[in-house]
């Protein structure tokens, strides 16, 4: 469809996504088509600007470099039958030819340079007892798991509840992050009516502290008065979410301002409880009341605490709560032991031990991102879709495509010849006998639904014609069968979407133009665009020339005379012009 001058009346497009603007590649296709071959000397090309546009977007825009190109090769069932139809022809030797393998190999020296710089940087963390500073932060990892195990016992409803007092002094760690000892004032029973998905909203809503991995229904919330962090934006607005307070020497929020908040805990985001209660106010809406709790609260902390103290002194597991021995018979013994070994190693009252397990901990992550980066170069050096190809050759051979030495069948012979359409389904229908009974026009208008891919309000099986109904319903039920073993193999994910890919939309537009309706008139029987029509039906007689190849292949005769015959009932008019050049 030449033109002699190409008008933009906007330079922004959706993307699914967001209105951007269009990308230099994208403007370049689009106005290259300005100018009409051995007709126009040049083209002409109008932009509409109805909004600002920065200079740089229009450089960039008008001259900038062409869009990244990016493979979409895909390995298809034709491809893999032909393949196996050639002697010592192998599909995996294509594929490690093919662009995609280029693009999945280009980055792998890369990857091992840098797999290499990290290791170097690694081996030059020189890490003084390093046996022992392994050893205890093994331990230490391990004592944490089995600390947890025990806390999540201990936090049951039925353990903790009877301890679980206003101004009880409780310490809250959730995922890792420690948001430092607060007060508790209330625990709430949550109606058995709220869900899940409710108490997630809080989480937005209500600043609920809980684990982002846990699922699980809440039974009850703590309201704990803790001190948190309230950051603020460019304009100085306080924003909704709080953090942890951060250290003297944290940097990262500079913007916001402490405060002491009542804060929704999940139980099993409480680590601690102290035996020591603090008396709270009834009414904890002035600063003055909050700022009274806070100091108490630091008291605590600078008398319990180290170097003054041995630690806040917090409820025994054994002499406190009422837990069954069966419960925590098995790890107990683990904890201690555990903790014995620690206080044993040599790094345990070292100064410097801090530094050393960051230390170690520095050389372990370069470890593992090395490691990681010479995983991705072996996996881009692999073989892509090669699991894949096994996968399709598994579904060949179980709908007897190939047998069990790759060696086509009748049905693999007869595929190799399609391209334009399904080629499983399709064959399967012709050696099921669906195409023996059938009219001509009929054939025909059953074969579009395998071109038609459009949505469109005609794709309704019930809209269409009586007489085609039949037939489409066997076309959905070899569809289907295909499907199974498609899903079974793992090779699609949704039985009734590669179903539903079959669009009976067109059925009735191409059945009365095989039997010799006007262009005008079976563009009243659809909504579809006259261009998508058109496009539709030349596919259509590719497909009925490639099905004609097919049958002769098998030798059909038959089916080869009747595909010929509406191959050439659909040859005709506006639509098969030899060109639309005017």
């Amino acid at each position: 469809m030449p033109a002699k001058t190409v008008v933009f009346t906007s330079t922004r497009k959706f993307d699914g996504q967001d209105f951007r603007w269009i990308t230099s590649g994208e403007y370049i296709q689009m106005s290259g088509r300005a100018g009409r071959r051995g007709k126009d000397d040049k083209g002409i090309v109008i932009q509409m600007l109805d909004e600002n546009m920065e200079p740089d977007i229009a450089k960039n825009m008008i001259y900038g470099a062409s869009d990244p190109l990016f493979s979409s090769y895909h390995v298809g069932y034709n491809m893999v039958l032909n393949m196996l139809r050639v002697e010592d022809a192998n599909p995996e030797n294509l594929i490690r030819s093919s662009f995609h393998q280029f693009q999945q190999e280009r980055d792998a020296p890369e990857l091992e340079r840098q797999a290499v710089e990290l290791r170097k940087e690694a081996s030059s963390v020189v890490i003084e007892h390093g046996d022992a500073v392994q050893e205890y932060d093994k331990l230490s990892k391990l004592l944490s798991v089995k600390k947890k195990e025990i806390n999540s016992i201990i936090m049951r409803p039925e353990f903790c509840l009877p301890f679980l007092h206003g101004g009880r002094l409780i310490r809250v760690n959730c995922d890792d992050i420690d948001w430092g000892w607060g007060v508790l004032v209330n625990v709430s029973k949550l109606n058995s009516s709220s869900s899940g998905k409710n108490h997630k909203a809080k989480v937005i809503d209500t600043n609920l502290i809980r684990s982002k991995d846990d699922d699980k229904e809440l039974e009850y919330v703590a309201d704990v008065l803790l001190e948190v962090w309230l950051s603020s934006n460019a304009d100085g607005q306080i924003l909704p979410s709080i953090k942890p307070k951060p250290s003297r020497n944290d940097a990262t929020d500079k913007d916001g301002r402490s405060e002491l908040v009542v804060v929704h805990v999940a139980f099993d985001s409480i680590i601690a409880m102290s035996t020591i209660r603090l008396r709270i106010p009834k009414n904890l809406t002035s600063d003055t009341q909050k700022q009274e709790v806070l100091s108490n609260i630091s008291e605590v902390c600078r008398r319990f605490e180290p170097p003054t103290g041995e630690g806040i002194p917090l409820l025994d597991i054994d002499a406190d709560f009422s837990i069954p021995s069966n419960l925590v018979a098995n790890l107990l013994p683990v904890r201690d032991d555990l903790e014995i070994r620690i206080s044993k190693n040599i790094l345990h009252n070292l100064p410097s031990k801090e530094r050393l397990l960051e230390l170690y901990n520095l050389k372990m992550k370069l470890i593992k991102e090395s490691d990681n980066c010479m995983h991705k170069a072996k996996d881009s050096q692999a073989v892509a879709m090669k699991e894949q190809l096994k996968k399709m050759k598994r579904v060949l051979r179980k709908l007897d495509f190939i047998n069990a030495e790759n060696v086509l069948a009748p049905k693999g012979r007869f595929s190799c010849e399609l391209t334009t359409a399904d080629e499983l389904v399709l064959t399967n229908m012709v050696f099921d006998g669906v195409f023996n009974e059938l009219t001509v026009p009929q054939t025909v208008a059953l074969l579009s639904c395998f071109v038609h891919k459009e949505e469109s309000k005609n794709n309704n099986n019930n809209n269409m014609r009586s007489d085609m109904q039949a037939p489409f319903r066997q076309l959905q039920s070899v569809a289907r069968n295909v499907a199974k073993i498609c899903f079974d193999v793992r090779l699609i994910t949704d039985e009734d979407e590669y179903v539903s890919a079959f669009s009976p939309g067109l059925v009735d537009v191409t059945y009365a133009w095989c039997t010799g309706a006007k262009f005008a008139d079976i563009c009243k029987l659809t909504d579809a665009f006259e261009g998508n029509i058109i496009r539709v039906l030349r596919r259509l007689e590719e497909l009925l020339r490639q099905l004609a190849s097919a049958s002769l292949a098998i030798g059909n005769a038959e089916l080869k005379d009747m595909f010929e015959q509406g191959s050439m009932k659909i040859r005709r008019g506006v639509v098969f012009a030899a060109s639309l050049y005017l």
